[in-house]
């Protein structure tokens, strides 16, 4: 009986440390096999050891045929492999991942994609489908379910939960106006939007209203207090409510850059921490928010594009992921996707890859969109 033991512990031990499409064919090796495949302890430590071995996956439309996009993985190096492919409406494109699902937009249309088993499920066309929106999503671990976020300029917000919701719901208004270009990262279980940069009317704290009950607003264009005063809007996707998280503080070569329009914010999601990026002619600073309940933010690095001679003047650039060398790889509408090397401050372009998006993902053939599922 103890070496039986020893046997089922050392193929325990030999399943956990294979990818997960090498488990879809063992389950059929034997019913002991399948019975410790299907079991959720199993499944949950799989996934967890999975998390630290998470894949660049890189998703371009096909130009012979816009209802196919095709997804691989990148290596450290920068080759491709094909992953799979995977029929979808024309045109779509990768927007975010969320662990083992991505997310596919087209106009005001939204797709969840399970890339490991091929799934594809299509959300109800949002209230008021018209207009400029964004979307943005991510996994609520209390509910075991998938939530979808619409934030649009001059629309209503709305929130749909994935396999309880039939239409969906609309939310509050965040704290201050909002950039729902710039970036919808999700973390700490929230989405996260930085203020716009526009001139904007900000409802002022105290006192709220006039002597005859009308808001009282103020117009703010300086963009440095703007963006102080202001901070990040985070929604929470388990409580659906909104909650402000402090900027850092600017010197004054940015404020003013900012002010004058000649730099941009935007948000992303970095190693697991906020990442806060200032883009200037030709240069990209990365800050990142190390201590999310002090609000302690660090800059980490500065990119330099004088290098790629055929850059625009302030190229869109956000980081995807930091490669096991400290290499930061980067994705680009004008650029494609690069490494950047802090050694040595180099960056290197992936060829061909002009197009292409890439995003982080955990593979996971046990997930099913479609009912409630607990990690």
């Amino acid at each position: 009986m103890a070496r039986r033991g020893l046997t089922l512990d050392l193929i325990n031990e030999i399943l956990l440390r294979l990818p997960a499409s090498s488990l879809a064919r063992f389950r059929c090796v034997s019913k002991p096999w399948s019975s410790l495949i299907s079991n959720p302890l199993f499944l949950r430590d799989h996934h967890d050891r999975s998390r630290h071995k998470a894949l660049l996956l890189v998703a371009e439309t096909h130009r012979a045929n816009p209802n196919t996009l095709r997804l691989s993985t990148l290596s450290s190096e920068g080759g491709i492999s094909k992953y799979s492919s995977i029929t979808v409406p024309e045109y779509v494109k990768m927007e975010h991942s969320s662990g083992d699902v991505i997310c596919l937009t087209r106009n005001s249309s939204v797709f969840l994609c399970n890339p490991a088993t091929g799934e594809l499920v299509a959300l109800p066309a949002p209230i008021g489908s018209n207009g400029y929106h964004r979307f943005g999503f991510g996994y609520v671990a209390s509910l075991g379910q998938f939530k979808v976020a619409r934030f649009g300029y001059m629309l209503s917000y709305e929130v749909f939960t994935v396999g309880t919701d039939r239409s969906w719901r609309e939310i509050g208004r965040p704290p201050c106006r909002v950039d729902e270009s710039r970036g919808i990262p999700f973390l700490n279980g929230a989405l996260h939007l930085l203020p716009s940069s526009m001139k904007t009317r900000q409802l002022r704290v105290s006192p709220p209203f006039d002597e005859n009950g009308t808001d009282q607003y103020e117009d703010e264009c300086r963009r440095d207090e703007l963006f102080v005063g202001n901070g990040i809007a985070a929604f929470d996707l388990e409580l659906e409510t909104w909650s402000m998280v402090p900027l850092p503080s600017f010197d004054c070569d940015e404020k003013r850059e900012l002010r004058l329009d000649r730099a941009m914010l935007q948000i992303s999601e970095l190693k697991g921490l906020l990442c806060l990026g200032v883009g200037f002619p030709h240069m990209l600073h990365l800050r990142l928010l190390m201590d999310y309940d002090s609000g302690r933010w660090v800059k980490e690095y500065s990119i330099s594009f004088f290098s790629l001679r055929h850059a625009c003047h302030r190229p869109q650039v956000t980081p995807v992921a930091i490669m096991d060398d400290g290499r930061i790889l980067l994705d680009s509408s004008e650029l494609g996707l690069l490494f950047y090397d802090r050694r040595d401050e180099r960056l290197t372009e992936i060829e061909g890859s002009r197009g292409w998006r890439a995003r982080v993902y955990v593979e996971n053939i046990f997930l099913s969109l479609r009912e409630p599922f607990t990690i």
